[in-house]
């Protein structure tokens, strides 16, 4: 599998490469550190299964960089890389084509089953901009409604609170009860209370049904 990394940031691609190497069990990383080396690295590669784009690093532009490389390369899944991730902005790179938003606040684990999600064939976007696309997007929004049509049985129809949407965010990162109680200043019974709320909503029995079942409806936005 060969995956490209551009991001401006070196620390953060030093940081992301063993993280990819745990995608698939053969893994190559090519490097870039700006919109037009991602270019030609992907132009040498000749082939590639994956390529991650930091929104907003040189030559990008918002979403034209993104275009621009999709165009150029059509058989390619891109993936945006961004610390900023509004609603608005994460349901435009979607409707452009993109494979998936990741955050740089997730946590490795939580990146590692994004990816894995996307590279099934699966959209991947945060738990929270699915709770936010519920919440905010009027059903007479006819052009959002397309993007975000499998929001609705996770926001809508399950009624999902904020504090759940935060809890499923931490639970795909693979974090136990205690972490997750830590992160967000609550009672660890608290959260197992949030936990047997989101089970029964969801029609699960344990996190690994849990975490299975949120990515596969958060990757059904395509």
């Amino acid at each position: 599998m060969m995956i490209l990394l551009a991001d401006d940031h070196k620390l953060l691609r030093d940081c992301l490469r063993p993280l990819l190497g745990r995608v698939e069990a053969q893994v190559t990383v090519i490097e870039a550190s700006d919109l037009a080396g991602a270019v030609a690295a992907a132009e040498a590669a000749g082939h590639l299964d994956l390529a991650l784009l930091d929104l907003r690093m040189p030559g990008m532009d918002g979403l034209t960089g993104l275009m621009a490389f999709m165009e150029r390369f059509p058989a390619t899944r891109v993936v945006l890389l961004s610390a900023f991730g509004d609603l608005d902005t994460v349901l435009a790179a979607i409707k452009a084509g993109a494979a998936g938003f990741i955050p740089k606040t997730i946590g490795g684990q939580g990146f590692v089953n994004a990816l894995r999600l996307i590279m099934s064939g699966e959209v991947y976007v945060p738990g929270q901009t699915l709770l936010e696309a519920g919440e905010h997007l009027s059903p007479a929004a006819e052009g959002d409604r397309g993007a975000v049509a499998a929001a609705e049985p996770v926001v809508r129809d399950r009624a999902f609170t904020p504090r759940e949407g935060l809890v499923m965010d931490l639970l795909v990162e693979g974090m136990p009860n205690k972490e997750i109680a830590r992160r967000l200043h609550l009672h660890e019974a608290t959260v197992k209370a949030c936990l047997r709320s989101i089970y029964r909503k969801m029609g699960v029995l344990n996190r690994t049904q849990a975490v299975k079942a949120i990515l596969s409806r958060a990757g059904n936005l395509n």
